[in-house]
């Protein structure tokens, strides 16, 4: 009888279509990457920026430990965050739910110290972010662990100031 060789013994009709079906999406994720990658970003020029990192609850006293002129670097993907200029401490503070009355307070914790870091740092502005470092972007509101010079934090960008007004 008929018997098929090679590969045609192990193929049917559907694998084949299946087959093509891949191939043609495949060719069309690479060609809507490469379009992407061609819109790049508008480059709005370079400069500097002053940001205000809220580090949390920060314990055993480590808050005196950040210093005016220390150098920060994530501690996820070590960028350079800038250089340190002020540093406030104040009483961590954190929001209890009041179910007496159902509402929210704002207590003060009896572990910890906030500290409130103004960090300075070169920049590349485009129309949709502000970089520092090489990659590290700056967001009011984005999560940040942050290492400095005998100490590490987390907490969030709470401010954002462009160019030399600070």
């Amino acid at each position: 009888m008929g018997e098929k060789k090679g590969i045609w013994r192990y193929l049917n009709l559907f694998d084949i279509v299946a087959i093509v079906v891949i191939v043609a999406l495949a060719c069309v994720f690479v060609l809507l990457e490469r379009q992407s990658a061609a819109a790049e970003e508008t480059d709005t020029g370079s400069g500097t920026v002053t940001y205000v990192v809220e580090f949390m609850a920060m314990e055993n006293g480590s808050e005196a430990f950040i210093q005016p002129g220390d150098r920060l670097v994530d501690k996820v993907k070590k960028y350079e965050m800038g250089n340190v200029v002020s540093v406030e401490i104040t009483d961590a503070r954190e929001q209890t739910h009041n179910f007496e009355e159902g509402s929210m307070t704002e207590a003060v914790r009896t572990t910890g110290k906030d500290a409130y870091v103004t960090v300075r740092a070169a920049c590349t502005e485009t129309d949709r972010a502000i970089t520092v470092g090489g990659g590290f972007t700056v967001r009011v509101g984005k999560r940040v662990s942050v290492r400095g010079p005998g100490y590490f934090g987390t907490g969030y960008i709470v401010d954002v100031v462009r160019g030399d007004d600070a």
